[in-house]
């Protein structure tokens, strides 16, 4: 098994939680929307890799279509866009945040919708006191949030943490009976969030990032740790190119629950296109049950 783990199969010996909860909705964009199954064998993930235009939300909506345009995306699918995925990694908080149109919000529902997939891409939004959160938004393909997850780190040793309030807790949704956990960039850092979405079974967990060249081997090194000691599958979604702060390594990654790095984006511009098939996960907990001997967190 150490050689050949195969990736993922649907299986029934995991426990499921109930859906986290929805902190916002967007209207609805189709009048008719495919049954899909509750459980697939199979889910595609799309995880999509560029060079993010500097505060331009069109340019990077023209980018993600030209990128999708000649991939073949199965009904169900997953498919994963970077931290703040419209703007890259700015503190201008007239520019990035979401205003009453929410355009990106708009731009991932319908992209769900067409594509009659689950789309996880990085929002910026504000809270009541004017000040911003750094999200991970989960959205169906009927125009609805499945998930927001607000970053729990914001990055102080560039002063995030003066723009941006923290997240207070992981959170694992469904979407087709997999359980997905959704981390932002230096979340990455602090294992003990992930284990916390392990306890919930979590069984992939997405890292979306603007993550620089300079500690690419943290990064690459990282999420391999994360995904040995929670016996998960990990894609991670990173950015490449350049902005006025930092230059960006790609090396987006789809990772097994063994610790191999199965897809790797290297430093171009890429879609990664895989599936998992989530027996072999469910075989492998069973087979070295780690996780049944953690008791501190």
């Amino acid at each position: 098994m150490d050689s050949s783990f195969k990736h993922g199969r649907r299986n029934d010996c995991l426990t499921s939680s109930a859906n986290s909860d929805i902190s916002s909705q967007l209207p609805q964009f189709l009048t008719k929307i495919s049954s899909l199954p509750d459980k697939m064998e199979f889910m595609q993930i799309l995880a999509c890799q560029y060079d993010i235009a500097w505060e331009d939300k069109q340019a990077n909506f023209r980018q993600i279509d030209r990128m999708l345009h000649h991939e073949a995306i199965s009904p169900g699918a997953l498919i994963v866009l970077p931290e703040m995925f419209s703007t890259g990694f700015s503190f201008n908080m007239d520019t990035v945040a979401e205003d009453t149109q929410r355009p990106a919000e708009q731009y991932m529902a319908q992209l769900a919708a067409d594509t009659e997939s689950c789309v996880i891409g990085g929002v910026v939004t504000r809270d009541l006191s004017g000040k911003g959160l750094n999200q991970a938004l989960a959205m169906g393909p009927d125009g609805l949030a499945i998930s927001r997850f607000t970053k729990l780190h914001p990055f102080s040793p560039a002063g995030e943490h003066h723009h941006f309030h923290r997240g207070h807790a992981p959170e694992v949704f469904d979407w087709q009976g997999w359980r997905i956990a959704m981390f932002v960039c230096y979340d990455l850092r602090f294992p003990e969030a992930f284990r916390l979405a392990s306890k919930q079974d979590a069984q992939v967990m997405v890292v979306i990032a603007n993550f620089p060249a300079k500690r690419d081997h943290h990064w690459r090194s990282l999420l391999v740790a994360r995904a040995i000691e929670n016996q998960c599958y990990i894609v991670a979604v990173n950015r490449i190119g350049s902005d006025p702060n930092a230059k960006y390594c790609g090396s987006s990654l789809i990772v097994d629950p063994m610790g191999h790095i199965v897809k790797d984006a290297g430093s171009e511009q890429k879609v990664l296109n895989i599936e998992l098939e989530q027996d072999n996960l469910c075989e492998y907990r069973k087979a070295f049950p780690v996780l049944r001997d953690r008791w501190m967190i």
